[in-house]
């Protein structure tokens, strides 16, 4: 039985092979597909947001897509690498999303990921020194 690859980054890659070569499709494929998934979250996160002027909302626009277009790719592959079952190009366009709509909260999420990752270290040192005790 001969199947159709209908994942996103393959069915974008098939368009810009159309407009580039294939070797340049392969490269932008990807990126056309985190591209949008980071617009689109910027832009709903834009339509949350009141009393915002065009050039602020525009920054804002620019910014968090970037961003989410520089760390989709890395969260991504390390996500699959932890799920060994899934494909990391599924997971390009909602990982991108979500970055995107995550928007200019990313140092209260670093900093709240920090006191998680402080309390687990608190925790594993504690755990450490009652089982040093024990010996």
């Amino acid at each position: 039985m001969n199947q159709t690859d209908l994942t996103p980054v393959h069915v974008f890659t098939q368009l810009a092979s159309l407009v580039f070569g294939m070797s340049v499709a392969m490269i932008v494929g990807p990126y056309i597909v985190i591209g949008i998934g980071a617009m689109g979250g910027a832009a709903v996160m834009i339509m949350q947001r009141e009393g915002e002027g065009n050039l602020r909302a525009f920054v804002y626009f620019l910014g968090s897509s970037l961003m989410a277009v520089v760390m989709t790719v890395p969260l991504c592959l390390a996500a699959a690498s932890f799920w060994g079952a899934i494909n990391e190009t599924w997971l390009f366009a909602p990982v991108s999303f979500g970055l995107g709509f995550i928007g200019d909260k990313y140092p209260r999420i670093f900093a709240w990921g920090g006191e998680k990752l402080g309390a687990l270290v608190d925790v594993w040192i504690a755990a450490r020194g009652k089982g040093k005790e024990g010996q």
